[in-house]
């Protein structure tokens, strides 16, 4: 009698809850894209699996969140540069797109996420950095993710040019108002012919004058 008491619980529970033991526990997991960049290139980071615990079925269990405060950081070597900072949303994943820092060496590099000290998620996969020069100093750029996030990131191709010449203003050009102000050049020699001529006649005269008998 005990024996068909026992199972009729234990069928009743799984009717009612489904499975007991179910519960899943992989971790979180970065990737990104493209495999290789140059200094100051744009590559694009995901992340899949962000919950702060496995997420238990049994309903008995506490629900699982997304993780905050997640902090993407590109690693090479003895150097480190912080490119992203933000939350998983809500199904515990994230995309952002950073710029690769314009001092980074070429060779190696990996991306590492990590919350705190407990979680590190270093990329399966390396990331190659070429030995092409940035075409402007990025600076320490760094872009935000999450739904309570804006992304920050600004990179040199994006930011708007300008003519230094714009900036100064634009150069007034002559009008004819302008050049009417100023004395012609063709006048002023004849002016300055016509007086020499008048001086040289009158100094003819005057010898002339006086060359004549009184």
């Amino acid at each position: 009698m005990r024996f068909v008491v026992a199972f009729v619980l234990v069928v009743t529970i799984l009717a009612t809850h489904g499975e007991v033991t179910t519960a899943d526990c992989s971790s979180p997991r970065i990737s990104f894209a493209p495999e290789a960049v140059d200094p100051g290139d744009t590559l694009t980071i995901t992340g899949e699996i962000f919950w702060d615990k496995c997420i238990d079925t049994f309903p008995t269990q506490d629900v699982a969140k997304p993780i905050k405060d997640i902090e993407l950081t590109l690693v090479q070597g003895d150097s480190s540069w912080v490119v992203a900072r933000g939350d998983a949303d809500e199904n515990a994943g994230f995309t952002v797109e950073v710029v690769i820092p314009s001092d980074a060496q070429p060779g190696a590099a990996r991306l590492v996420a990590s919350a705190g000290q407990s979680l590190q998620i270093p990329s399966t996969r390396i990331l190659t950095i070429s030995t092409e020069p940035a075409p402007n100093d990025t600076g320490d750029a760094v872009a935000g993710f999450g739904p309570n996030q804006v992304n920050t990131t600004t990179s040199a191709a994006d930011l708007p040019t300008t003519d230094p010449e714009s900036e100064l203003g634009e150069r007034p050009s002559a009008t004819s108002e302008d050049e009417d102000e100023g004395p012609d050049a063709v006048v002023i020699v004849l002016v300055i012919a016509g007086v020499a001529t008048a001086v040289a006649l009158a100094t003819w005269m005057i010898r002339r004058r006086r060359a004549l008998p009184r």
